[in-house]
């Protein structure tokens, strides 16, 4: 019983981790268009999206004007819907390297559960655009974009929020999901070691009445 128990554990976990590292993150969103957009003093600006489903972030990001690197560092974070903060990093001048024109900084993995969060980053007075008016907005499965939000003076939880803003998007972030066929093959393997269990014990009962 050992010996299935470990063999059944051990494959369990190789297919799993197998999952887990063949998985890619997914950016949030993306758009085209729109207008670039310094401010004349300090604020967080960003937006406020739902989550259909859980999903994990891995990655905060802010947007990289033409490409050619930040002129600023800029803190990133996420908070819910209470205003609590869930996921933050700094993205600096010393990372170059963008994608899908957003620098990026990984962070520890942080679940989060589905609903409604705001995402929001710092920007000062002539520092790096960030964009709104855009023309189109495409967000990833379960992310749905709501509007823009802000707020003035500080960096903290943007609580100005408008529906009727296509942008404010300094900040994004990245994410993975949860993976169906892992969850399903793990209750799988655990069913099949009760079972397993479950037989065994019953031929001890049978074996002790004789």
């Amino acid at each position: 019983m050992k010996k299935v128990l470990s063999l059944v554990i051990i494959g369990l976990s190789m297919m799993i981790g197998t999952g887990s590292q063949a998985s890619a993150d997914v950016i949030a969103l993306s758009f085209t268009g729109g207008e670039p957009y310094y401010v004349s003093d300090i604020r967080t600006v960003g937006w406020e999206f739902t989550l259909a489903s859980p999903v994990t972030v891995t990655r905060l990001g802010f947007y990289d004007f033409e490409d050619d690197g930040l002129l600023a560092d800029h803190s990133v974070a996420i908070w819910d819907d209470a205003a609590n903060l869930m996921v933050s990093t700094t993205v600096t001048t010393g990372m170059d390297t963008s994608e899908q024109s957003f620098i990026w900084n990984a962070v520890a993995p942080v679940s989060l559960a589905a609903g409604t969060y705001r995402i929001g980053a710092s920007v000062a007075i002539g520092e790096d655009y960030y964009y709104s008016a855009v023309d189109s907005i495409t967000t990833a499965d379960p992310v749905t974009f709501n509007g823009g939000a802000v707020l003035l003076g500080s960096f903290d939880y943007p609580a100005s929020f408008d529906d009727t803003i296509s942008g404010r998007f300094g900040p994004n972030f990245a994410y993975v999901v949860p993976e169906p066929a892992s969850m399903l093959l793990l209750i799988s393997g655990m069913t099949g070691l009760v079972a397993i269990r479950r037989k065994k014990q019953g031929s001890l009962t049978q074996c002790s009445c004789h």
